[in-house]
């Protein structure tokens, strides 16, 4: 990669793994965004390749080499309207600056709850949005925003909509918690189908994006398993036993809520980049039970030793 790169939310999971594996790909230069550069500075010291800068200092101009692609991660995990209103505003300012100034490949991580909270199996993006909380309704106006930003130039513009990663604030980490305290898992919608993403192939997913020459427009960036939550507290369990010798606990299932699906198909991103994903639920899993037992020395993604102060 011999293109300088842009990525905003630079202190966040997905910015963070992002940059690692850029720089296994031998990225050349990397300035990264943050409300506290400097509190994610010390995480580069090693490397030349990486510069943290605030908003305010990019919107100034320090930056005055070509850049080649913009990654735009930043956005509030907040339900919070002021929260999400600055998200916004912020997509807005970083979209046109890049779009006056840079003639660049423009990514924008989105979110599938874009999509609601019900809809088809493995649904694809013919899929009509259907936002249903704030959170979800700021993704998509975002999205819509970028869209008026790049109306003439569309195939500058890129749309991910990314899955749920599978990390700590998921509730497959309170199974993985309760399983390890021996505690029992309790399971309130058992027959809701979800899948989640490693964060490793996202950031591999984004990598391959940046390099491939594919048109622009709205991709689903998921995981290849959907599952009920049933099945992966079961899955949980099982791994518990088999890999970590722990004793079995009790799975509580109180029925509340019905059957539903929250998974999307990523064929559209798969034929555009020729890239699978490489970490399944079940790794995944085994990733949580890692950072659970042996934090700061597990098998686990290595953007976690950052995230969570390990």
């Amino acid at each position: 990669m011999n293109q300088t790169i842009l990525i905003s939310g630079a202190s966040g999971l997905v910015a963070t793994q992002l940059v690692i594996e850029l720089l296994g790909r031998g990225a050349r230069k990397i300035y990264l965004l943050s409300r506290y550069p400097e509190r994610i500075s010390c995480r580069y010291a090693s490397t030349k390749d990486v510069r943290c800068l605030s908003y305010s200092e990019f919107f100034k101009g320090t930056v005055t080499e070509e850049i080649g692609v913009c990654v735009h991660t930043a956005f509030a995990r907040s339900e919070t309207p002021l929260e999400l209103d600055e998200s916004v505003a912020l997509t807005r300012k970083l979209g046109e600056y890049v779009h006056s100034h840079c003639r660049v490949k423009f990514i924008y991580l989105s979110s599938q709850s874009v999509y609601g909270n019900n809809y088809v199996m493995n649904a694809d993006e013919k899929v009509s949005p259907n936002p249903e909380n704030n959170y979800a309704r700021a993704k998509y106006l975002s999205e819509k925003v970028l869209h008026e930003i790049y109306a003439n130039e569309p195939d500058r513009l890129y749309v991910l909509r990314l899955a749920s990663i599978c990390e700590r604030p998921r509730f497959i980490q309170a199974f993985v918690n309760n399983c390890i305290s021996g505690l029992p898992i309790c399971v309130t919608n058992p027959e809701r189908y979800v899948s989640f993403i490693d964060i490793r192939d996202v950031a591999a997913y984004i990598c391959d994006v940046i390099d491939t020459n594919m048109a622009g427009g709205v991709y689903n960036l998921a995981g290849n398993e959907g599952m009920s939550i049933l099945d992966m507290a079961l899955l949980v369990k099982k791994i518990g036993i088999s890999n970590y010798n722990l004793s079995p606990v009790e799975i509580n299932v109180t029925n509340i809520g019905k059957i539903s699906s929250a998974c999307m198909s990523s064929k559209k991103l798969n034929e555009a980049v020729g890239f699978r994903t490489s970490y399944t639920l079940e790794s995944m899993i085994n990733s949580l039970f890692q950072l659970n037992l042996f934090p700061g020395k597990g098998k686990y993604p290595e953007a976690f030793n950052f995230i969570y102060n390990l």
